[in-house]
């Protein structure tokens, strides 16, 4: 008995026709590539990361997993630093806590200091 299916036009691919004489992989890899051969691996690499100051082994694009995983979110292997300023109009000194620079954020918890010993002395009478 014969097979009734046709198998991919592809050199040592047995596998069923979905599409233009071509299996499922390889016609995905025709459309998404334009190319039916493998594209050679980043995989492939043996190395370390290009990454400055990085010694750990690639895993694709030249880059270890934590750099090629920050490129793909932030658009770049480098750490972006954040100084967030005091939100004190007029104040330029970095914040440290609740947007605040250490003299306000000082005067802040002073005053929650006083407000609760107020409420205190008010609650008890």
């Amino acid at each position: 008995m014969e097979n009734i299916y046709k198998t991919c036009k592809v050199e040592g691919c047995n596998d069923m026709v979905k599409s233009r004489d071509l299996c499922e992989k390889h016609y995905a890899r025709l459309r998404r590539y334009g190319r039916l051969e493998r594209a050679k691996s980043d995989k492939d690499e043996i190395g370390e990361c290009i990454a400055f100051d990085c010694k750990n082994e690639i895993l694709t694009s030249g880059l270890c997993e934590k750099h090629y995983k920050r490129l793909c979110k932030t658009g770049s292997v480098f750490r972006p630093k954040v100084i967030k300023l005091c939100e004190v109009e007029g104040c330029n000194k970095p914040h440290i806590a609740k947007g605040l620079c250490h003299r306000h954020y000082q005067q802040f918890q002073k005053r929650v200091e006083k407000h609760k010993l107020t409420y205190l002395k008010v609650g008890k009478m």
